[in-house]
């Protein structure tokens, strides 16, 4: 907001600020001037394409790969593509050349089962697939997992059990043949 004064902004900037960049409000105090400074520390710091480059593309690359076919698992690894693309795309990156790259990075990320569903699922599987297709099909996925999950929790508390209640009593038991107090077992 241009309306606001410096010292504002500045108050506003720091208080936004948390992890590593907060630490900047140790080091520089608010006021009017120094607000553009600070800007200019951090634009230098964090405004970085090559390191958010090197970062977003790492973490396409290094996610892990599913073991168990959960809506969560693949929806994550949907939600994580999307995101590590959009994010690259400001960086100057052209990654809609990159589908193939990806969908093969992504395919090897996937459990057996998803990935034969996924091969099951190609209209053209001699042609390249684009990664809107893939997304498309992951999507799908964890939607197909999330109404399965949900059917068999709703199975497994409406089954028909029926609810028994024991009553005990600790009595010190007698024994039958001397009448003692003690188990027949133990009885010498």
């Amino acid at each position: 907001n241009m309306a606001l004064p410096g010292a504002e902004k500045m108050l506003h900037l720091m208080n936004s600020l948390t992890g590593q960049p907060k630490k900047l409000r140790h080091h520089v105090p608010i006021s009017k001037e120094n607000y553009h400074a600070a800007w200019q520390i951090l634009e230098r710091r964090y405004n970085n394409k090559r390191l958010t480059t090197c970062e977003l593309t790492r973490t396409l690359v290094l996610h892990p790969r599913i073991m168990q076919p959960t809506s969560r698992a693949i929806r994550e690894l949907h939600d994580m593509t999307l995101e590590c693309t959009a994010g690259l795309k400001p960086m100057n990156v052209n990654v809609e050349t990159w589908d193939t790259i990806i969908i093969i990075l992504l395919i090897e990320k996937l459990d057996s089962a998803t990935r034969r569903m996924y091969e099951e699922s190609l209209i053209h599987p001699e042609e390249n697939e684009q990664l809107e297709d893939f997304i498309t099909f992951l999507n799908r996925r964890f939607y197909s997992l999330e109404a399965e999950e949900r059917a068999s929790n709703h199975k497994m508390t409406n089954r028909g059990y029926r609810q028994v209640t024991a009553i005990t009593t600790h009595n010190r038991a007698q024994c039958l043949l001397c009448n003692q107090n003690h188990t027949i077992y133990t009885c010498a």
